[in-house]
């Protein structure tokens, strides 16, 4: 009789424990919607997005689009205008290392690829005249990194991503090009040697790789084209500003 009587107490409590289950509210998708204001300078419209179930793990998506933009830069002796854009595109997992989701210290595995075009002018004496180069490079590289950030919202909608720290390792191929404006005859040997020598020191004030490019001169078609390929080292930075949805 005593079993009767718990039969139901014991139906009683394993509705509650399904009602509870079935009631439990299932967990919100939040995505921000993100812009890093300082990448037009590196010719791009740097944009992208966060995507988080409610925990404390996020998928990131980032892309840049091509946006033409000049800056100066110190190029064998003399200020250079340079002219540049870029595409690239980012996919992280980030997890956040405090006790909410969305904010406060976080660590970010990512993959990165890059395309950037850069183009300037140079003049040089190239036997006995002076030429005006027109001087372009391209750039591919495609790599992974980690960074370390610091995410805050404003009023639970504006978020504030800090970049702290984000070392890349990366393998590219870059490739500079350079020809003079204007038709002539094929360079003899002292011209030749000439344009190998003023674009061997150009080359040394291209960051990181300046040094380890490989110098070529094709008299016939009056061009110096200088390459590399291999391990490019990178550092990501910044800030970028979002909204949440």
């Amino acid at each position: 009789m005593k079993k009767l009587y718990l039969l139901p107490v014991l139906a009683f409590g394993f509705s509650t424990a399904v009602a509870q289950t079935e009631n439990k509210p299932i967990p919100k998708t939040t995505v921000l919607i993100k812009f890093a204001p300082a990448t037009v300078f590196a010719g791009k419209i740097g944009f992208g997005g966060e995507i988080n179930d409610g925990d404390k793990s996020s998928c990131t998506v980032y892309a840049g689009i091509p946006y033409a933009s000049s800056f100066n830069w110190m190029i064998d002796g003399q200020k250079r205008t340079l002219t540049t854009k870029s595409y690239s595109v980012m996919a992280g997992y980030r997890l956040y290392l405090g006790k909410k989701s969305l904010q406060g210290l976080y660590f970010e595995p990512y993959f990165k690829c890059l395309d950037n075009k850069t183009s300037t002018q140079a003049e040089y004496m190239i036997g006995k005249s002076t030429m005006n180069f027109n001087v372009s490079s391209n750039y591919h590289g495609m790599g992974i990194g980690a960074q370390l950030g610091y995410q805050f919202l404003v009023a639970k909608k504006i978020s504030v991503d800090c970049y702290l720290l984000g070392p890349e390792a990366n393998s590219c191929k870059y490739e500079l090009i350079a020809h003079p404006a204007g038709e002539s005859m094929a360079w003899d040997e002292t011209a030749s040697a000439d344009a190998r020598e003023e674009f061997t020191r150009f080359v040394r004030d291209i960051p990181v790789i300046g040094n380890k490019t490989s110098i070529n001169v094709n008299t016939d078609q009056r061009r110096v084209t200088a390459e590399y390929r291999g391990f490019m080292p990178g550092f990501r930075t910044g800030i970028s500003l979002g909204f949440r949805f």
